[in-house]
C-alpha cells in the first residue's frame, strides 16, 4: 500500500476541539473540492517528493511513499510523539491508505485524528478501526462556486454517528445565512455533535466581527448542544 504526501511535520493543533495539543501532522496530496479560501492550494496538485521534518531534520521522500515506511518514519522521527493528525488536501481520496497509516499508528499507540471534507464515503467499521477523532467539514454552498453538497455531507453525518467526532463550518462575512441554514439541517440530524464555527481567516485574522459571531453562536444553541468558535490558532502562531 502506497500513499501520495505533501509534508510530515510536527505542529500544534490550530483548529478544532483539539486546539493547541501537540500533533505530527501528515498532509495527503489532492482535494476534490476548491474552496474559495483555501489555505492549502499546494495540497492539491501531485508533487514527486514529499517534505519530512522531523527531530533528525529536514529531508525529501519521493512520492508514492509505502505506508509501512510512512509509518516507521513518523515512529522513529517522532520518538516523543502521541497524536497524528491525518489531514490534505482531502486524505479519503486515499482511503484505503489512509485508513492503514491510522490502524498502523494507532498500533504504536498513537491518537489519531482525521481531517475530512465529508464527501467521500467511506464504511463506519474503516473510520472506527483506523481513527479516533473525526473531524468534518460541511461546507457551504458560497465556498463551492454555488454546488450545494448537502446529500452528501448527510450522509457522512449519519455513518458517523455515536463515533468521536465534530463538525467544523467555515464561515465569511457573506455566508451567515447559509451557516444558519446548515445549523439547521444539522440538528435535524444530530443536535448532540459539537459543532464549530470558524470565520474565514484573511492576513492572519478572523474575517467575520465579534458581533456576528456571538449571535449565530446564540443561534446554533438553541437547537444544538454544543456549539463553539474556533479561531486559527496555529496561523496567530506562526504555525502549519
Amino acid at each position: 500500500m502506497e500513499a501520495r504526501i505533501v509534508e510530515v511535520l510536527e505542529t500544534i493543533q490550530g483548529e478544532g476541539l483539539f486546539a493547541g495539543i501537540s500533533v505530527v501532522l501528515v498532509r495527503f496530496q489532492g482535494c476534490n473540492l476548491n474552496c474559495i479560501y483555501c489555505d492549502t492550494p499546494e495540497a492539491k496538485n501531485p508533487a514527486p517528493y514529499a517534505l519530512i521534518e522531523s527531530r533528525h531534520g529536514e529531508r525529501s521522500i519521493a512520492n508514492p511513499i509505502s505506508v509501512d515506511d510512512l509509518i516507521n518514519l513518523i515512529v522513529e522521527g517522532f520518538p516523543s510523539a502521541k497524536n497524528a493528525l491525518i489531514t490534505g488536501g482531502e486524505p479519503l481520496l486515499q482511503k484505503e491508505a489512509a485508513a492503514e497509516l491510522g490502524k498502523g499508528l494507532k498500533h504504536y499507540g498513537f491518537t489519531v485524528h482525521l481531517e475530512t471534507n465529508a464527501t467521500i464515503e467511506v464504511d463506519r467499521k474503516t473510520l472506527l478501526d483506523s481513527f479516533d477523532f473525526i473531524s468534518m467539514d460541511v461546507k457551504l454552498p458560497s465556498s463551492q462556486g454555488g454546488k450545494d453538497l448537502w446529500s452528501l455531507h448527510k450522509g457522512f453525518i449519519q455513518r458517523i454517528e455515536g463515533l468521536p467526532a465534530s463538525i467544523k463550518m467555515v464561515v465569511s462575512p457573506d455566508s451567515i445565512g447559509e451557516a444558519r441554514d446548515a445549523l439547521l439541517l444539522i440538528s435535524e440530524l444530530n443536535r448532540n455533535i459539537p459543532v464549530l464555527i470558524q470565520p474565514v481567516h484573511i492576513d492572519g485574522k478572523p474575517s467575520v466581527d465579534a458581533r456576528a459571531l456571538m449571535d449565530l453562536c446564540r443561534f446554533a444553541q438553541a437547537m444544538l448542544t454544543d456549539v463553539r468558535v474556533s479561531i486559527q490558532t496555529h496561523k496567530v502562531l506562526g504555525l502549519k
